[in-house]
């Protein structure tokens, strides 16, 4: 099944799971790596997420999150790196960024930025 994921695309799903992976209300999935973690009401395109690494309510495109790192609550970041337990969101647009380890961005835009560790 895991196969699958990866070559097709998951448009409209509810409620199911792949081994550890739990989706809920999923609009549409395409070209994904994805380890064990949950993803809630998003729309994902070319990711590839770690361990416990989430994905909620949020938009993503060519993204990469490391271990405990989040995008949530009504945010849209693209071609993005996020470094162990970073976050994005809520409500923030992010783009062409490096987001260093524990590194946070909130209610704003982030476009062709190194932001590094430690920093809120």
């Amino acid at each position: 099944m895991i196969a699958q994921l990866l070559d097709s695309d998951i448009t409209s799903k509810c409620n199911f799971s792949v081994k550890h992976i739990i989706f809920h209300t999923i609009i549409s999935l395409k070209l994904s790596f994805i380890l064990p973690q949950n993803i809630m009401c998003s729309l994902i395109k070319h990711a590839i997420l770690l361990s416990e690494s989430s994905i909620e309510n949020a938009i993503a495109n060519n993204v990469f999150l490391q271990w405990k790192a989040s995008i949530v609550n009504n945010s849209n970041v693209s071609n993005t790196l996020l470094m162990e337990c970073s976050e994005i969101g809520p409500n923030s647009v992010v783009a062409h960024t490096i987001l260093g380890p524990d590194s946070h961005v909130s209610c704003g835009e982030v476009h062709c930025s190194i932001i590094g560790p430690n920093t809120n």
